[in-house]
């Protein structure tokens, strides 16, 4: 009867481990539909899909709707964005809470995130054929501030020469989304999936957010605990204390 019990335990183990280590694409696919993330069957459901992954700060997930040179990036940059976001996540909405924020303290933030998820569809996509369709996401205006001209521009902030601009890039976000003509949609198989291209260099800017995001993760974490003591009182001090944090992370 032991040797029984003892037998049945260590299959219940070695089933467990099969699940959490070598979890089998069937139970993977399950699992996504239950969570709404099944194969999007037409090009709405794909931007739906991605883009609400991309808001639950998900990048494994969000490959799934995403061809297989970009879906290789956004793997590679899962666990720095799930670590990422919610520290700049808090201290975005700390700021804006306590009537704390400045164009120059949202720019900052928002580049630093490896996928900013303040983004929505613009508008319907537009099928090309059976096999294609233009996307249109749209960067939420009500949120964030277009202040990068005057941020990152020529005759920026001085303190930007103690900044390591790689590190400023929004470096997962594709540059498509920018543009009027949309982002590609295909068709493979049955699934539809956003087609984003690389940009130049977008592969080298990610590996240097990767080799260097735990120092900024660290800092900006002690930042995000030690700014809830409600000692700010103008918009300017809450901002100069977000920049020397911001350099001492370089």
């Amino acid at each position: 009867m032991r040797v029984s019990s003892l037998v049945i335990f260590a299959a219940l183990v070695l089933t467990a481990l099969y699940f959490i280590f070598l979890t089998p694409d069937w139970a993977k696919d399950l699992y996504l539909k239950a969570t709404g993330y099944g194969p999007a069957a037409t090009p709405t459901e794909a931007v739906d899909k991605f883009l609400k992954a991309v808001k639950a700060r998900d990048m494994n997930t969000a490959a799934r709707f995403v061809t297989a040179d970009y879906a290789a990036q956004l793997k590679r940059a899962a666990t720095a964005t799930k670590e990422m976001g919610p520290v700049l996540d808090g201290i975005f909405e700390y700021m804006t809470n306590k009537g704390l924020a400045t164009n120059k303290s949202v720019t900052y933030l928002h580049f630093l995130d490896p996928f900013p998820t303040n983004l929505s569809m613009a508008a319907a996509p537009k099928e090309i054929d059976a096999a294609k369709a233009r996307g249109f996401i749209a960067v939420d205006a009500k949120i964030w501030p277009d202040a990068a001209g005057a941020a990152f521009g020529p005759g920026g902030p001085a303190e930007l020469g103690q900044f390591d601009p790689r590190m400023f890039n929004r470096v997962l976000m594709p540059l498509a989304i920018h543009d009027p003509r949309g982002i590609e949609i295909v068709k493979e198989g049955e699934e539809w999936k956003l087609n984003p291209a690389l940009a130049p260099g977008q592969v080298q800017f990610i590996d240097h957010y990767l080799n260097n995001y735990k120092a900024y993760h660290t800092r900006l974490s002690t930042f995000r605990r030690d700014m809830t003591n409600d000692r700010y009182d103008s918009k300017q001090k809450f901002e100069s204390e977000l920049v020397t944090a911001i350099q001492e992370s370089k």
